[in-house]
């Protein structure tokens, strides 16, 4: 605990909050925006699919997924990737601990920060927006018990996925030694995910799906950057 109580004050949070913010900000903006949007500035088909709540938990979900991906490549890089570059290797191989156990540290710190905050931004964000509509009448439906389990279980899927997304591409990102590759394989990957999340929402198969092979990708990636930095050697 006390490696991780060292990385966590390490990290300059203050960048990191502002973007919690502002995309928390931004979320609310979109789900304000299907929520009141006017039934004629949308098609028949499009309002009778917005106007069920689990389709707008999911598009919410889907940019919340999309913004902390990103953010969770810049926080990878920035805790983990640069760690491991130039001097500060050197520094950070000097310590009397194991590299393994640092960069599991370091990583999985990184990965907890990303789920927990992605999780209470989609969940207060959508909190927020079925407690307006209630008060407002403005779903067919009052957001509810059901609906409060949905969107639980929706916002920790998406920080799970997330979170795991930027470990992928963090481990591409080590291979290559190209921070802008952890950024590019970030945007393939979230943008190509939500895509098809919002085209098809109602498989939460899909879902689901992309969940096993997320976790195993990441799985494989974190054991393959334990490889090689167990294997680093220090120039």
């Amino acid at each position: 605990m006390k490696i991780w109580e060292l990385e966590w004050k390490k990290i300059n949070k203050k960048p990191f909050l502002r973007g919690i913010i502002g995309l928390a900000a931004f979320s609310l903006s979109i789900a304000m925006l299907f929520l009141f949007i006017p039934d004629e500035e949308m098609g028949r088909g499009d309002a009778m699919i917005i106007r069920e709540w689990e389709s707008l938990i999911v598009l919410v979900s889907c940019v919340t997924l999309f913004g902390f991906a990103v953010l969770g490549a810049v926080i990878y890089v920035n805790a983990v990737f640069k760690e491991y570059q130039g001097k500060r290797s050197l520094l950070l191989f000097s310590y009397p601990i194991e590299r393994k156990r640092m960069f599991r540290a370091k990583a999985c710190l990184s990965g907890i920060s990303i789920m927990a905050a992605a999780f209470i931004v989609n969940y207060l964000v959508l909190l927020v927006a079925g407690l307006t509509s209630n008060v407002f009448h403005i779903m067919p439906h009052s957001f509810g018990l059901k609906e409060m389990v949905e969107l639980v279980a929706y916002s920790l899927a998406m920080a799970v996925l997330a979170s795991g997304i930027g470990l992928i591409a963090l481990g591409i990102g080590m291979f290559r030694s190209s921070t802008m590759t952890v950024v590019i394989a970030t945007l393939i990957i979230a943008g190509v995910m939500t895509n098809l999340f919002s085209a098809n929402m109602f498989t939460r198969i899909g879902i689901a799906i992309a969940l096993v092979l997320v976790l195993a990708a990441g799985c494989i990636a974190f054991h393959q950057m334990e490889v090689r930095i167990k294997n680093m050697e220090v120039r």
